[in-house]
């Protein structure tokens, strides 16, 4: 009788792990079926700290190429260190992020975005659909929309406004979504992420910020020296379809 009891507990063990095998290799094909249906893409991602003026040359073991849902590809991300060319980095970049070309620039433009004399640094935390796509970079020149919750009001208030530091970006989905999941049908568009966009102003200007920031929205446009501004009025319920 012992001797049947140990073959039968040996029997179940050998089973046991048989079927452990057969469902990781089950949810690992899961896992690339459901990769293979959402149009995967080579991303370059970053994995080590990055820090801010470091050669695309010299980035190493600090990024990865992973592949991801072409739905969570940010625009302007690279698959490979060779699309940066000799440029270095413009921004602190930190582990998950995409590696974007707009976060690289040539090593003369690196302290293009020093502060002003008599201007101090405001720094907002954005959406990257408020900070046109999240594509900022130190030197950048943009407008500020400022809205008023109470009062119900939007205004181009600021312009030509220079962008000094930013943090964060575009990140790689934590994972893929099952196919025919709620979450797949949501991955029709990159996951938004939180930036931090710093930039400089006179005081009063930096007061109005701070102030929209606190009690309403804040929106940014990229600008240049052709941006025409001159048909900026205030926008509210009464006025804006017009």
């Amino acid at each position: 009788m012992t001797k049947r009891r140990i073959t039968a507990a040996v029997v179940a063990g050998v089973l046991t792990v048989i079927a452990l095998v057969v469902l990781i290799a089950y949810v690992g094909g899961a896992d690339r079926r459901a990769l293979r249906t959402l149009q995967p893409e080579s991303v370059l991602v970053v994995v080590q700290p990055v820090a801010k003026g470091t050669a695309a040359d010299a980035l190493g073991n600090a990024v990865q190429v992973k592949q991801i849902p072409h739905s969570a590809k940010a625009q302007g991300a690279v698959s490979a260190v060779s699309e940066l060319g000799k440029r270095v980095s413009a921004v602190d970049l930190v582990p998950g992020e995409q590696v974007l070309s707009s976060r690289f620039v040539d090593q003369a433009n690196l302290q293009s975005a020093q502060v002003p004399a008599g201007m101090q640094e405001v720094t907002v935390l954005l959406t990257s659909q408020r900070v046109y796509g999240g594509r900022p970079t130190p030197g950048d020149k943009v407008g500020i929309f400022l809205t008023d919750n109470q009062a119900k009001t939007t205004k181009l208030g600021l312009n030509g406004v220079l962008v000094t530091r930013v943090q964060g970006g575009a990140q790689l989905q934590a994972s893929t979504p099952a196919a025919g999941s709620a979450s797949a049908a949501q991955s029709s568009s990159a996951s938004e992420v939180n930036i931090m966009i710093t930039v400089a102003l006179n005081t009063h200007d930096a007061e109005r910020l701070v102030w929209a920031a606190e009690n309403g929205k804040v929106w940014m446009s990229l600008q240049n020296k052709a941006t025409d501004t001159a048909g900026s009025s205030v926008v509210n319920p009464d006025n804006f379809a017009r």
